[in-house]
Order: C-alpha cells, then structure tokens, then sequence
C-alpha cells in the first residue's frame, strides 16, 4: 500500500458514497469485480489509468478530484500524461470512426446505383426476351 493508492482509494469511496453507488454496482459499471474495486478502495491494489478515466465518467467527476492534494507527486505527473495520451487516442479514434462512416456511405450509394443498374439491365433482358418471344410467333 502506498500513500497515493490509500488517498485515491478514499476519495473513490467518498465518491462512491456521496452519489449513493453501492461498490457493487460502481465495480459493474466500471467492469472489475467488486473485490478489484474494494482493493483499490482500501488503498492495496494500484488503480490503472483506464479505470481512473472511467471513473470520472460513471462518478461524473473531474479527474482532478481524485489526484489533487498528491504534493505534485510523479503519480500526478504520469497520469496527467497518459489522460493526455488517451484523449489523444480517443480523438483519432473518432476521426478514424468519422472517415469509416463517410467510407461507408460511399458504398451504399455505389452498390444502390449498382442495383439500379442491375435493374435496368434485367428489365431490358425481359424486353428483348418479349421481342424474341413475339417475332417467333
């Protein structure tokens, strides 16, 4: 156990507790078990920066709740970076997710125009096959 868990693992459990979470329901939400959960609460078990992220999503809380009052510890320091380096990964994500989309739309509208083809193309086969059809009677 180290200071900086034990602090964060208290100012989780405040949280938690101000809100009205049961730690089960946070441990769910969050996507750990509630032992994984109840460790990082009583300071034992480190917290990961993804889980970090996302507790200040589910607690609706800003980062800084959980990390402020560490004496600008190198914890603080490295976990600063790394939320800076998922919000940076997250970002291209959804830039890349955006540019999928737009790749898609391309394709529905390449195959809908190909289907019209193919439509058109069918429709002149039944017309020749009823012209063949009516210069053998």
């Amino acid at each position: 156990m180290t200071k900086i868990n034990i602090e964060i693992g208290r100012k989780i459990k405040t949280k938690r507790h101000e809100i009205g979470y049961k730690q089960e329901s946070l441990a769910i939400e969050l996507g750990i078990s509630q032992s994984a959960l109840s460790r990082i609460e009583n300071g034992s078990d480190s917290l990961v920066i993804e889980i970090l992220y996302l507790l200040t999503q589910v607690l609706k809380t800003p980062i800084g709740y959980f990390i402020s009052d560490l004496n600008g510890d190198l914890f603080t320091v490295v976990y600063l970076e790394r939320i800076k380096l998922l919000e940076e990964m997250l970002l291209k994500n959804e830039t890349l997710i955006h540019h999928q989309v737009k790749v898609i739309k391309q394709l529905e509208d390449q195959i809908k125009d190909l289907q019209e083809k193919v439509s058109r193309k069918n429709k002149k086969i039944e017309e020749l096959k009823e012209t063949i059809s009516q210069k053998k009677i």
